[in-house]
C-alpha cells in the first residue's frame, strides 16, 4: 500500500473518531441543538475540515496536520498523557509527515547527484 493511502486512512479514521465523539459526548450531556453542533464542532468539524484540505492539496495539509497535532499537545490537556497524544496528537503528526516526506519525496530527481570532477 502506498504510504500516502495509509497517511489519508489515518487522518480519516482519526477525523471521523473525534468527530463521532463529539457528536455522542453533546448528546450524552443533554445539551441542547446548538451546544450538541458546537461540541461537534469543535474540534471533530475543524479536524474533518483538515482531512479534506489533506486529501486536495497533500503538502499544505500535510504541514496543517503536524501544525494540529503539535496545537493540540499545548491545547488540550488530555492529549499530554499518554492515551491522549496516541489517540488525539500522533495520527495527525504522523500522518502529516507521511504526506510532507511524499511530497519532498516525489520533487526528487530520479537519479542520484553526479560528483563533481
Amino acid at each position: 500500500m502506498l504510504p500516502k493511502t495509509i497517511a489519508r486512512m489515518i487522518v480519516s479514521v482519526w477525523a471521523i473518531w473525534w468527530t463521532l465523539f463529539g457528536l455522542l459526548s453533546g448528546l450524552g450531556e443533554g445539551l441542547d441543538g446548538l451546544g450538541v453542533f458546537i461540541h461537534t464542532l469543535v474540534p471533530g468539524g475543524i479536524f474533518l475540515l483538515a482531512t479534506a484540505i489533506v486529501w486536495r492539496w497533500e503538502t499544505v495539509g500535510g504541514a496543517l496536520l503536524v501544525a494540529i497535532g503539535l496545537a493540540t499537545i499545548q491545547y488540550y490537556p488530555f492529549a499530554s498523557s499518554w492515551l491522549g497524544a496516541v489517540t488525539l496528537s500522533l495520527p495527525p503528526t504522523l500522518a502529516g509527515f507521511i504526506f510532507l516526506w511524499d511530497g519532498w519525496q516525489s520533487h526528487r530527481p530520479n537519479h542520484p547527484p553526479r560528483a563533481m570532477k
